[in-house]
């Protein structure tokens, strides 16, 4: 079937960034471009409408799905609209939203399909050998390579770039590798979830996955990633076995993201980067203050930096750093109980480690909700289930 051979080009280029953006007046803040706050066209973004496009348009069941989902369809045009409507930028609220539905649709597809770990394995493994290689190259050569690799997405830098990632090794800076991703943490993320998910398995091609991941992981230099490479293990016999160990899990990260926006005023930090977090914590704790039911709107949290900052953090235009912050802050309680509940009811044995992966490293990175490959990967990993992947013994 033709969604499948889709499906395959879109896993294998599921780590690329290839983009078309547009920049309205409301990308910019304070005269700046914010990449965030801009609508953009991916590649992939148009490889996967065709590809559910064509499994839905083929299955004979297409009535029956939707009338099966009529509530959920529901409850997520309702929030959509109602976030959208008191948006504080709205037309970015409806640009996310449109998104949202996006990942939400790759979620069904992936709910539907058989031996979805099994099918996805292939083009998985030569994706992550390409962004591997190309890794390494930056690494070794302190810059991007360019030439072909900027059709997947590679950004132009090297180590003097203003900005630019660096790791200290025995005193000596290398610059640590963004591959095809928009940060060396996201690259860190995305392989930690996809060794998550074939760790187990005993496949050739599965553990060359997991190998592959691995050392992604280690060559990202993302501490995030390396705690949670080490922690995520540690919770799973917790949370495993029953759903109510599950949702404390969540809640209590949630209670413990809460316990962050105050986080600035009990501890003193000297690295400037955990300064600018923490102030983006306290932002967002003035902003659910301000905007507790449906928040400031889906998207917009970097554009109401500068006017809730009482300290200077007004020109560091990013998300807060904290996945359950940003969407307190931009759709509200309302937002936040829907997506806990929607989380903790699609863990299952299959994805559970690698949900809590996410959630781990969610706790002080905001990319599993900006970013597109990692947002991507998200979804697909809530809508694996027992019937639609494969264990191999």
């Amino acid at each position: 079937m033709i969604h499948k051979k889709l499906f395959f080009l879109f896993v294998l280029l599921l780590p690329s960034q290839l983009a078309l953006y547009f920049w309205p007046d409301y990308a910019f803040v304070y005269g700046l471009r914010v990449d965030y706050l801009a609508p953009a066209i991916y590649f992939i973004d148009l490889v996967w409408a065709l590809t559910f496009l064509a499994w839905f348009m083929s299955t004979e069941y297409r009535l029956s799905i939707l009338l099966k989902y009529r509530y959920v369809i529901g409850m997520f045009i309702l929030l959509a609209l109602a976030n959208t409507v008191f948006s504080q930028l709205p037309w970015v609220s409806f640009y996310k939203w449109g998104r949202v539905a996006l990942m939400l649709s790759l979620a069904l597809y992936i709910h539907k399909q058989k031996n979805v770990l099994e099918t996805i394995r292939t083009p998985l493994l030569i994706s992550l050998c390409v962004v591997l290689v190309l890794a390494l190259f930056q690494v070794l050569r302190s810059s991007s390579i360019g030439g072909l690799f900027y059709l997947l997405g590679e950004r132009s830098f090297n180590a003097n770039t203003p900005g630019i990632a660096l790791a200290s090794i025995f005193g000596r800076e290398f610059l640590r590798p963004y591959s095809t991703f928009p940060h060396p943490n996201a690259l860190g993320g995305y392989a930690l979830v996809t060794l998550f998910l074939y760790i187990h398995q005993k496949h050739f091609a599965s553990r060359a996955i997991a190998l592959v991941s691995i050392l992604l992981v280690i060559l990202s230099f993302s501490q995030n990633a390396w705690l949670a490479l080490f922690m995520a293990p540690l919770v799973l016999p917790v949370v495993s076995k029953l759903k109510l160990a599950k949702l404390k899990f969540v809640v209590s990260s949630v209670l413990a993201s809460l316990f962050l926006t105050i986080s600035g005023f009990m501890f003193s930090f000297t690295s400037r980067e955990l300064v600018q977090r923490a102030q983006l914590n306290e932002i967002a704790g003035r902003l659910v203050a301000t905007f507790p039911l449906v928040g400031v709107g889906l998207g917009a949290f970097p554009a109401m930096v500068g006017e809730f900052s009482s300290n200077g953090t007004g020109w560091w235009l990013q998300p807060v750093h904290n996945i359950f912050l940003l969407l307190i802050s931009e759709v509200g309680f309302v937002g936040l109980l829907l997506s806990v509940f929607a989380v903790v009811t699609r863990m299952n044995k299959i994805n559970t480690l690698a949900v809590i992966a996410i959630v781990l490293t969610g706790m002080f990175d905001h990319y599993w909700l900006t970013l597109t490959q990692t947002s991507y990967l998200l979804f697909l990993v809530l809508g694996l289930t027992p019937n639609s992947a494969k264990i191999e013994k």
